[in-house]
């Protein structure tokens, strides 16, 4: 007597039935194993919807303030040789 093991490693649905080949010469038994199958899956649990409102609100606060004086003086395109007051001619 020979045995002849052939690696499948294909997933069935149903349990395969014992069978002769060649002339009933040869006996093919399967041999099966259960593995459990643990699956991953995506479940939407919920969606939250998220509104942005707008609201008015007065507030009255005291806040410090600063200042800043400019004094502008213009001179005539005309004279160039004038000059502003407290500068030096160079």
């Amino acid at each position: 007597m020979e045995v002849e093991r052939v690696t499948l490693g294909q997933g069935v649905a149903t349990v395969p039935a014992v069978r002769e080949e060649v002339n009933g010469a040869v006996l093919v038994v399967p041999v099966l194993e259960e593995i459990l199958v643990v699956e991953r899956q995506l479940v939407l649990k919920e969606a939250p919807r998220v509104r942005c409102t707008a609201t008015t609100e007065t507030v009255e606060k005291t806040v410090p303030l600063r200042r800043q004086v400019a004094h502008v003086e213009r001179l005539s395109a005309a004279d160039p040789k004038e000059q502003p007051r407290g500068s030096s001619p160079s």
